[in-house]
């Protein structure tokens, strides 16, 4: 007999499919359940089965050698149709729908068969998990009890499946949207810069070639200009470096001596006269990106380095490492940040500095970039401050 199609059965189809299970390799988690399921039923057979539209594909098997089988031929088809209840059948050969079946009747001459249906949240039978023996078998209750406890381990273990390659795909999908981005940001950068390359150029020209006769007011608003502009060219800069910056870091871990990276960041920075850093000593090797240690403790650091308004300027470097963590502290005496600021300096483009001082080599994206660096690196960073007395910035990564 051909087993009878579900009345939902597109439905039911069309939810196998979001699973991603169908065709996939074989895996010890879904084994092990197939043995343990036979064990206990004491059965030479068992199978972790997917009703296909037209066919049974087999993710597990114990005590056979198949894949897949046409659906007409599978037991699990009837299974299916039930999906509240198992399907116990003790003696196949005097079984009407299953008499006639191929695979009584032939190799391997199953005669006994017990699947419990394997059920979404959605109320869609899958397919089934399984029993069989090549003679006339029964099963206790605790039996079958055990055998629907085994069905929703295996129920389990495709819904984590699903999970897994949904965050998979969202993941995908979510990179090629960061790569797209990036490209369009290059392209919105080019085209802003040359305006205001522009703009920054004719202000200029027109200082020098028409100052004597401009009144102070007027040289004023155009040196305002020029510096707006210069400002605007240094935004631009900064959202390209925060576009590349958050992009490269799973692709840049290694081994970090931190000895020969603060040797590095040292000789990188040249601190003026009477700003004195002190780096540790010994350091260990770690596991983290090279690249993105460098680029936030050269950001602290320099932060502390222009911002220190002491006739004696002291920046102490510290380091913790305890478990899985890496803890780095950048403290200094420096001008300090105002309370009411210190939720504010993460945000992009924020700056401390007053309109009034304005300095227009700052674009408020470095310590963007840090916090951004830091999270991805699995850590957090948290400052403390206060005027005129000095930071201190402390930043933990997993290691």
């Amino acid at each position: 007999m051909k087993p009878p199609i579900p009345e939902n059965e597109n439905d039911r189809n069309a939810e196998l499919r979001t699973f991603h299970i169908l065709d996939s390799l074989p895996e010890q988690d879904y084994d092990d359940i197939t043995k343990l399921a036979s064990k206990i039923c004491e059965t030479p057979i068992s199978l972790i089965t997917l009703i296909d539209k037209d066919r049974q594909w087999v993710k597990s098997k114990y005590g056979a050698d198949v894949n897949e089988t046409p659906r007409q031929d599978a037991f699990c088809s009837y299974t299916i149709l039930e999906p509240n209840q198992p399907l116990i059948v003790s003696n196949m050969r005097e079984d009407a729908r299953f008499k006639d079946n191929p695979f009584v009747k032939g190799e391997p001459n199953i005669d006994f068969y017990a699947g419990v249906p394997l059920v979404t949240d959605n109320g869609y039978p899958l397919g089934s998990l399984c029993v069989m023996d090549v003679k006339p078998h029964s099963l206790s209750s605790e039996k079958v009890e055990a055998l629907k406890i085994l069905g929703r381990q295996v129920m389990n273990l495709l819904k984590l499946h699903k999970k897994v390659k949904e965050l998979s795909i969202s993941k995908m999908r979510m990179e090629r949207t960061v790569d797209n981005l990036r490209e369009f940001s290059k392209i919105v950068a080019h085209d802003i810069k040359a305006p205001v390359r522009n703009m920054r150029m004719f202000a200029q020209i027109i200082l020098e070639d028409f100052g004597d006769d401009l009144n102070d007011e007027i040289k004023e608003h155009v040196n305002h200009i020029i510096k707006s502009a210069y400002k605007s060219h240094q935004y631009i800069d900064g959202v390209l470096s925060y576009s590349k910056t958050v992009h490269f870091l799973k692709h840049d871990v290694g081994r970090v001596d931190l000895n020969q990276l603060m040797e590095d960041i040292a000789f990188q920075l040249t601190p003026p006269e009477g700003i004195k850093i002190n780096f540790p000593k010994n350091l260990p090797v770690i596991n983290a990106s090279k690249t993105a240690l460098q680029i936030v403790l050269s950001n602290l650091i320099g932060n502390a380095v222009k911002y220190n308004d002491k006739e004696e300027g002291k920046i102490d470097i510290d380091l913790e490492v305890k478990d899985d963590f890496a803890t780095f502290t950048v403290k200094d005496n420096g001008r300090g940040i105002p309370q009411s600021e210190l939720e504010k300096i993460f945000s992009l483009f924020y700056t401390v500095t007053p309109d009034k001082e304005a300095d227009y080599s700052s674009t408020g994206v470095g310590l963007s970039i840090v916090q951004k660096i830091v999270t991805d690196l699995g850590g957090h960073i948290s400052v403390e401050s206060k005027e005129n007395e000095g930071s201190t910035f402390t930043f933990t990564i997993t290691l």
